[in-house]
């Protein structure tokens, strides 16, 4: 999903990092995926980053992916994470529509990575189910 993202700058980046805990403190508990996302991002950052604003369409676009695949690390999006989620893509201009959109697009973009695997099928199934996508779309993807 982010071999061709958008260039961050630093400020961005940290907006990023700083979000993505939002959304992952938003059902009270940060798991262990949801840190390791989170660490992982903010390896990148220079020292001293400070939050700054999110501009321009593929970047808007790229930090909602992000918030969703937090939200996603452990499972499933929460209740409370898709409404955090809404509150800060409206922030950057995203509408419910947008976030939607985005969610399944990510769902859909995690499936890909099991794209050719036929002996663990049922399981590639079940996740999907769990994301909420249906096995048409797994035989879409995979």
């Amino acid at each position: 999903m982010w071999e061709n993202g958008p260039e961050l700058d630093s400020a961005s980046a940290a907006t990023f990092a700083r979000d993505m805990k939002t959304v992952a403190l938003a059902d009270g508990a940060l798991h262990d995926r949801e840190l390791a996302l989170i660490n992982a991002f903010e390896g990148d950052l220079p020292p001293g980053a400070e939050p700054g604003p999110i501009e321009g369409e593929a970047v808007c676009k790229a930090y909602l992916q992000s918030l969703i695949m937090v939200g996603l690390a452990d499972g499933q999006v929460s209740e409370v994470e898709y409404q955090e989620i809404l509150k800060l893509a409206a922030k950057v201009g995203l509408d419910q529509a947008a976030v939607d959109a985005a969610v399944i697009e990510v769902k859909r973009e995690f499936l890909k990575t099991f794209a050719g695997v036929r002996i663990f099928r049922d399981a590639v199934v079940a996740i999907a189910k769990e994301l909420g996508l249906d096995e048409a779309e797994v035989d879409q993807l995979t």
